[in-house]
Order: C-alpha cells, then sequence, then structure tokens
C-alpha cells in the first residue's frame, strides 16, 4: 500500500468525524430551543385560560351571591328592635350626606345640602307625624307556577282636609335591596303626599315585613312582577275595606325604582287595566345590572376590555344556580311583558341619570326603543336624562337633587294620567338649598322643568344621543 493510500486509509466502521465541530452542534442547540419555546408557548396557553377561567369562576362566584343571595338590607328599619315608623322615620335612616341620622337636628348642619334644605326635611317630618299611615296586608298575585306570598305595605293617605276624596292612588315599588322605609321611597312618598296622592309602599316577598319565599333569594324577574300586582289589585279593590272604598283601575298607577321599575314595567305589560308608570332608573334586565357592575369591577385592574368575554360564562352560571334555587330571573322581562299589554296607548315616564354607576344610560336607550316598538300600547312620555348627583349618590337620588323639577314633573305626569287640573302642581315648595323657612311657588318648578329642557337636551345629545 502507497504511503499516500495509507494516510487517507479509513476502515468501515470507522465513525464518520468529518462534521463533527461547532457547525454540528448547531441543530441541536435549535431542537432545544423549539422544545423550550413549545413549552414556554404552552404554558401561557395554560396560564391564559386558567387565568379566564379564574375570572369566570370569580365572576359568577360574587355574581350569584350579589345577584341572588338576599342581604340584611331588606330588612333595615323593618324589625321591632329598629322601632321605626312614619312618626320617626325622617330622623331613624340613612340619608346621602347625613350618614344614619338619629335626631331631627343631624340636618340643622346642611348635611342634605345642596341636593335638599334642611327646612324641607322638616316640612317632611311635620307632615309624617300630621297625616295618618297603616300597615296592611294582602297576597301577590296569584299566577300559575308562582307562590302566593303575604305581602305588606304602608298605606300613606294624603291630607284630607286640603285634598277631600276620592283621591287617585299611586303604589310605590322599591328597588333592590330596599324596601319601604328607605329614604328613596320615604323622600317620594312625602313629595307625593303634599301633592294630594294616596300612596301604598309595597315590599317584594322576603322583603321588610313581607313573608318569606320558599326559595328565599332574589327573584328579579320570577316572581317579583306578581308583588307589584298583588299591591295595585290591593291599592284598587280596597278587599279590607281599610283605604276608603275600591278605586276605578284607571285612578291607580304605579312609581318603580330601579329593579321595581324594572317590574313596574313588568306589571303593565302583565296588566292591561294599569292606566301608566313612573319608572326612575330602571334596567332592562338583571344580566345588565350584574354585567355594568362586572365591567366596573374589572376596570378597577385595568381589563374591562375583557368584560364581554366573562360576562357570557359567567351569567350563564349565575342563571343556573338561580334555577337551582328555584327561581328563573329573566321569566319576565320588560322586552317579553310590554309587547303582551292592549292597545290603548297607556303613558309611561322614563328617569334616568347620566353618571348612574348601578344602571348604565344606555338601558334607558334600550327601555326607549322596546316602548316605541308598540306606538299602539304605550305612549312614551319623557325619557328625562339628567346630569345631577347627590351627595356622591348618583342611583335613584334625582328627587333629592333636583326637587323642584323632580316634583313639578311628577306632578304634572301622575296629574295628566288622572285627568286632574294642573294648578295642583302649582302648589308652594322650598327650592332646594334655600334656607329659612319661606315658601316658593311652585311655579318656579314649572319655570325650573321648562327652562331645564333645553339644557337636559344638550346633555343628551353629549351623552351620546341617547334620545
Amino acid at each position: 500500500m502507497l504511503s499516500s493510500e495509507r494516510n487517507n486509509y479509513k476502515p468501515l466502521d470507522a465513525p464518520d468525524r468529518t462534521n463533527e465541530g461547532p457547525d454540528r452542534a448547531a441543530p441541536t442547540q435549535r431542537l432545544v430551543v423549539r422544545k423550550i419555546l413549545t413549552i414556554c408557548c404552552c404554558l401561557l396557553i395554560f396560564l391564559i385560560v386558567a387565568a379566564y377561567m379564574a375570572l369566570v369562576w370569580i365572576g359568577q362566584s360574587q355574581g350569584t351571591t350579589s345577584m341572588l343571595q338576599l342581604t340584611p338590607n331588606i330588612v333595615l328599619y323593618c324589625t321591632p328592635e329598629d322601632a321605626v315608623d312614619m312618626d320617626n322615620v325622617t330622623y331613624n335612616i340613612w340619608w346621602p350626606g347625613c350618614d344614619y341620622v338619629t335626631s331631627m337636628q343631624n340636618f340643622t348642619d346642611g348635611c342634605l345640602e345642596p341636593c335638599v334644605d334642611a327646612s324641607i326635611m322638616f316640612d317632611m317630618q311635620k307632615l309624617n307625624e300630621e297625616l295618618p299611615s297603616k300597615l296592611v296586608s294582602y297576597p301577590s298575585r296569584t299566577a300559575s307556577g308562582f307562590e302566593t306570598v303575604q305581602l305588606q305595605g304602608l298605606w300613606l293617605p294624603a291630607d284630607a282636609s286640603k285634598f277631600p276624596g276620592p283621591r287617585p292612588r299611586i303604589v310605590v315599588q322599591h328597588g333592590f335591596q330596599a324596601n319601604m322605609n328607605e329614604f328613596r321611597q320615604q323622600f317620594v312618598a312625602f313629595i307625593l303626599r303634599s301633592l294630594g296622592f294616596d300612596l301604598l309602599l309595597n315590599n317584594f316577598r322576603d322583603h321588610c315585613r313581607s313573608d318569606h319565599s320558599r326559595e328565599r333569594v332574589f327573584h328579579w324577574g320570577d316572581a317579583y312582577p306578581f308583588d307589584t300586582l298583588g299591591a295595585w289589585d290591593y291599592a284598587k279593590d280596597d278587599p279590607d275595606g281599610l283605604l276608603g272604598g275600591s278605586m276605578d283601575a284607571s285612578k291607580v298607577g304605579i312609581l318603580g325604582f330601579s329593579k321595581g321599575g324594572f317590574n313596574t314595567l313588568n306589571a303593565l305589560g302583565l296588566e292591561g287595566e294599569i292606566p301608566g308608570v313612573w319608572v326612575d332608573s330602571a334596567p332592562s334586565e338583571p344580566k345588565t345590572v350584574y354585567g355594568y357592575g362586572l365591567e366596573l369591577f374589572l376596570k378597577g385592574y385595568g381589563i374591562d376590555f375583557l368584560t364581554p368575554l366573562v360576562l357570557e360564562p359567567a351569567w350563564a352560571i349565575i342563571l343556573h344556580n338561580g334555577r337551582a334555587a328555584g327561581v328563573d330571573m329573566e321569566k319576565h322581562l320588560p322586552a317579553t311583558t310590554l309587547p303582551l299589554g292592549p292597545d290603548t296607548k297607556r303613558p309611561v315616564y322614563m328617569v334616568q341619570n347620566i353618571p348612574d354607576t348601578t344602571v348604565p344610560k344606555r338601558e334607558a336607550e334600550k327601555l326607549k326603543q322596546i316602548l316605541e316598538k308598540y306606538p299602539e300600547k304605550y305612549n312614551l312620555s319623557n325619557v328625562w336624562l339628567l346630569d345631577k348627583v347627590c351627595k356622591n349618590v348618583d342611583h335613584c337620588a334625582n328627587h333629592l337633587s333636583k326637587l323642584a323639577e323632580y316634583k313639578y314633573r311628577l306632578c304634572s305626569f301622575f296629574a295628566s294620567l288622572f285627568d286632574l287640573s294642573l294648578d295642583l302642581c302649582l302648589s308652594p315648595t322650598k327650592d332646594a338649598g334655600h334656607t329659612g323657612h319661606s315658601h316658593q311657588g311652585h311655579g318656579h318648578g314649572k319655570k325650573e322643568a321648562e327652562s331645564a329642557e333645553e339644557s337636559e337636551k344638550g346633555k343628551a345629545e353629549k351623552a351620546e344621543k341617547l334620545i
């Protein structure tokens, strides 16, 4: 064998080392990097999915608690220990800016101003002391598939010496986690009684002095419409002879706040003889209330853009939990009940506060669209948009923050509904923020209402042209 051949000789089974070195290690390193990246991507996807599922779980858990589970607020000021009645309710409950008051003197420091002057609170106390009141009991309206529950409400007639009977009657329906003794219902009762209307402040089942339901949860659109209708039946028929006799259905209206407004609209669709209703800050469905709260919760963490992704599965679980407890929160919705009403163009007046953090202003637009789909059934008198907050309370408090205008509009609506003279709405009142005990004609409220109309329209256009 030649020396050159000997130098190049390689056994057949000798390993090939021609590709060894730095260049050969590169494919192996790239393979390792790919594996690491694959693992990281899988881990990232897992973390995203886990975080999403955690958000849905937290959302449905909080939603089930807040939307279904009863709270102590529903019986606040209603127990024997509270000892609250119409003689002392003005200074025995919570008021915006004042916290829980224990004496009329608490108002003298102006804690409710500039919403309501202290002198008005003294007028309210005086009226409550002078006029009679009575706790009355009645059943919810009987309906197939729904438990009939004994309810208790508060009968508050107007001053018979100033307003001889028979006087029209208005059922006042409280909202979520409230009852007849909460400030919203009590203050609107003061306004309406001073105008000559008789009132029945109704409590939903499980609330205040009304009997317990089987389910012991918030019903929303399930049985609550029949509670409101039970109160309306009682105010109309006076079966116990405690209200001064029966009243024609055309003289018995309903006013509802928030969830009470939601069920007032449900009642309107279910009962064709209700002549008309006033609803303040009503949602179109319970899902909206939950969804808006969820949106604000996520916004606090800067991730409110995830609201639509979390809302649908979380709400589906909440609905399931409600049905498991025996209630269908979406059983009755204005979108499904209002189409059932007769073709009688019944008046509806809506109020909505633009900065409301409980019921968003877009809900007024949804309800407006529903009502306007049936012009032969409903006459939408107005969608009154306000941009006012009373002592950080932005939900259902405009009858305090805009007292003169609210009172005039409220009076005008019900006076027209009941075929009364609008002179009724020119009764004296005190302007909010006006000190002392001098009175100012409610013509001021009318002027304020008229002059504010253009202003409110301007606000409405700025607020996404809601109207």
